[in-house]
């Protein structure tokens, strides 16, 4: 399947082998492709239930992290296919959380849950933890209530660095 429409966010792979891309589906969700910097076609990697964002490499490039938003409850679904779906901008958001997908095998993997939202991630140099930026919703008034916390690549629970008694955003 080719994308839909546009591309956004390229990202070489380390070994400059390939490019990671966001672009939507047919579906209308938006996820990761991967094409040859040798030419060819693009290839879909993530076939996630949800739109991803802010795609990063794994130094060895091996995976790629990304994060996305929590799906729909099976509830949800079944009122928005009725219409029955009315709720103010803010009253019904869903949390953004931390994935990797395996670039063999495009398995997918959530490394964070909870009831807050990772708005910025960056991993360390060597690939084996990362800095997030967290906070209690993913819209940027959330921000200012946010923490920061380092976890391993793998996945774990955040260990906090910093909160709001300091104001700060994109972890890095």
């Amino acid at each position: 399947t080719a994308p839909r429409q546009g591309a956004s966010a390229p990202r070489w792979s380390p070994d400059g082998e390939t490019i990671a891309f966001l672009s939507t589906t047919p579906a209308n969700t938006t996820q990761i492709w991967l094409l040859p910097t040798t030419g060819g076609e693009a290839s879909q990697l993530t076939t996630h239930a949800t739109s991803v964002s802010s795609p990063s490499w794994s130094p060895d490039g091996a995976f790629l992290y990304f994060l996305a938003a929590d799906p729909p409850t099976d509830e949800e679904t079944r009122k928005q296919k009725d219409r029955d779906d009315v709720y103010a901008f803010d009253e019904n958001f869903k949390q953004v959380h931390l994935w990797r997908v395996a670039v063999a095998g495009a398995l997918e993997r959530r490394l964070t849950s909870g009831d807050f939202s990772i708005q910025s991630y960056e991993l360390s140099r060597d690939g084996r933890r990362i800095a997030v930026h967290r906070a209690r919703g993913p819209f940027q008034e959330h921000s200012a209530d946010g923490e920061i916390a380092v976890m391993d690549a793998s996945g774990g629970e955040p260990v906090r660095l910093a909160g709001s008694e300091f104001r700060q955003s994109g972890a890095r």
